[in-house]
């Protein structure tokens, strides 16, 4: 099942440049980042000096069914890009877990 944007996903322009998401529906959070919707718009930190990626409109491919507010819910796995037509990599944080939960899972019990 692809996972839906959050707040906490990694999006990064061609040159490296970080983007931030801001959200315009603040209301579902996953891992402490807020799902992103359609038309959610994004700044980029861009180290290229001629023609830098500024920024970014986040578009849905209509690849699900999950709506906020009748507005799509954007997947990691949706295609998008920058203002200026460039492709973002975009990868969602994995969660984090703590040391004592991943022992109570994966280690054997000792009596």
């Amino acid at each position: 099942m692809p996972q839906p944007l959050t707040t906490n996903a990694i999006i990064k322009c061609p040159h490296q440049g970080l983007g931030t998401t801001i959200p315009s529906l603040p209301k579902w959070q996953i891992n402490g980042g807020y799902v992103c919707v359609e038309q959610d718009t994004g700044t980029i930190v861009c180290p290229q000096l001629n023609n830098p990626c500024v920024g970014y409109t986040l578009q849905s491919m209509g690849l699900n069914a999950t709506k906020i507010d009748e507005r799509k819910v954007i997947l990691v796995t949706d295609f998008n890009k920058t203002l200026n037509g460039l492709p973002l990599d975009i990868t969602e944080k994995p969660r984090r877990r703590s040391r004592s939960s991943f022992r109570r899972r994966h280690l054997p019990h000792r009596w």
